[in-house]
């Protein structure tokens, strides 16, 4: 008898979608680190915009830059994020 089991796994994940800028000139942030954890990252673009891809259930973002005060964004169930940097 021959028997084949099949498993499939589905990694539910969620479009993060947003903009870092600067607090004082409200500039775009360009080069920005934008972090779901520590395996999953992207970097801002030149309109310091950025979409990334995470978990379902990931419940923050943590923002870095040379210069800036690293900043963690706490998610709401939002797809969408606009964050100033100090």
């Amino acid at each position: 008898m021959l028997l084949l089991l099949f498993f499939a796994v589905s990694w539910a994940q969620r479009k993060i979608t947003g903009e870092v800028l600067d607090q004082s000139s409200g500039g775009p942030v360009i080069g920005a680190t934008v972090q779901a954890g520590k395996s999953v990252g992207t970097t801002t673009n030149t309109d310091g915009k950025f979409t990334l891809a995470v978990p379902d259930g990931t419940k923050s973002l943590t923002i870095s830059f040379i210069g800036y005060k690293q900043q963690i964004i706490t998610l709401v169930r939002q797809t969408t994020t606009k964050y100033r940097f100090r």
